[in-house]
């Protein structure tokens, strides 16, 4: 009787700690130094909003995915001398950061979990590190976890002189498949590059669809909503010879069929520079996430309502950087609103109200994306 007392009160801890770390209730940032060195990985209560500093991290790591076991996948996409060659995993169980993939290309920007296989984006494909930018060719290796291990089992490449912006990557949820664009280079320097629209499966590793899009140009956002629309943010109208004096800057989101790759429409949002693209699926918004120049004023926020696609309200900032949706009605923000001193904070956005509600000081630079409900 003792012992199946001891057993029940072992599993319920088991199976609390699980569920503690297998929902949406937290997410992840990193927080640098001013010096950044020796970054910290910084756990996120999403009831609470309780920072706690958790592991350190590699110091130049790229953009954090959280899996189905509340882990944290985080590619080293640069190294000391080079670009990065390895994926690091932390424990949330333990506390513990451990390398769980070394890449054969080079550069790991996402580490993709789906089931029992991660797919990592890289900059480089593994034959083509050391080429110029012209014969980039961005490429997703597949890892299969086996006996306690990921093992390499396939490399997809999405073609040759591809080039990949970090930021222009979503999971299609519904569907298990990775939206990604490229840049495709113009053979002409004469001419802005064209982006290259790929579908990958989850479920079988595999290129299904692939298209040039003739709408925009220099591609630097993609988000995929619910309704299986693909929203993409470019620099540019179109391929169009560049001819001196002329602004072929992009003033409108380009909405793509998430399962044709065939063209909807544009959503106008002004003479911005977008470079972030976040869905809030709760409330079914887009949130776009701009740069400041001399032709697109402050940097910024745009919100758009997603049924109609329309903006319904900015919000200014003097730095953006990052964000992503965490849960909870939260989207997470790096940068720097008007009138603060600091270089980088963590801002919280209610995404029910489209307001900052709560500023966390510290250069926070990486937030996670949360894939937990795979």
């Amino acid at each position: 009787m003792q012992y199946g007392c001891l057993i029940f009160i072992l599993l319920i801890i088991i199976v609390g700690n699980a569920a503690a770390f297998n929902n949406e209730e937290y997410a992840y940032a990193v927080r640098f130094p001013d010096t950044y060195s020796s970054p910290t990985l910084v756990r996120i209560n999403l009831e609470s909003e309780k920072f706690t500093d958790v592991a350190k991290v590699p110091e130049m790591s790229s953009f954090m995915t959280i899996d189905g076991k509340g882990d944290v996948l985080i590619p080293q996409h640069i190294g000391i001398d080079t670009l990065g060659k390895t994926v690091e995993k932390y424990f949330a169980h333990n506390c513990k950061v451990k390398q769980i993939i070394k890449n054969r290309g080079d550069g790991p920007l996402w580490a993709i979990p789906y089931k029992d296989d991660i797919y990592v984006i890289l900059y480089f494909s593994e034959d083509q590190p050391n080429q110029p930018p012209q014969h980039h060719s961005t490429s997703i290796e597949k890892y299969r976890l086996a006996n306690g291990n990921y093992q390499f089992t396939e490399e997809i490449d999405l073609g040759e002189g591809t080039y990949f912006v970090p930021s222009s990557m979503d999971v299609d949820r519904e569907h298990a498949r990775l939206i990604i664009a490229t840049s495709f280079l113009m053979p002409s320097v004469d001419k802005y590059s064209q982006i290259l629209l790929s579908m990958v499966s989850l479920d079988t590793g595999k290129l299904v669809a692939q298209k040039r899009l003739r709408e925009c140009a220099g591609v630097y956002a993609v988000a995929v909503a619910n309704d299986d629309k693909v929203y993409i943010g470019a620099t540019y109208k179109s391929c169009a010879k560049k001819d001196e004096g002329e602004v072929n800057l992009c003033d409108y989101l380009c909405v793509y069929d998430a399962g044709s790759l065939a063209f909807i429409k544009k959503v106008p949002v002004g003479p911005k520079l977008v470079r972030r693209l976040v869905y809030a699926p709760d409330e079914k918004k887009l949130y776009a996430g701009y740069d400041g120049t001399r032709l697109h004023r402050r940097p910024g926020l745009t919100v758009i309502d997603c049924r109609t696609d329309k903006v319904i309200k900015d919000i200014k900032f003097e730095r953006f950087d990052r964000m992503e949706y965490v849960g909870k009605h939260k989207l997470l923000v790096t940068g720097r609103v008007a009138g603060e001193t600091e270089r980088f904070c963590l801002y919280v956005i209610d995404t029910q109200k489209d307001e900052i509600v709560r500023k966390v000081p510290g250069m926070y630079r990486l937030i996670s994306k949360n894939l937990t409900d795979w």
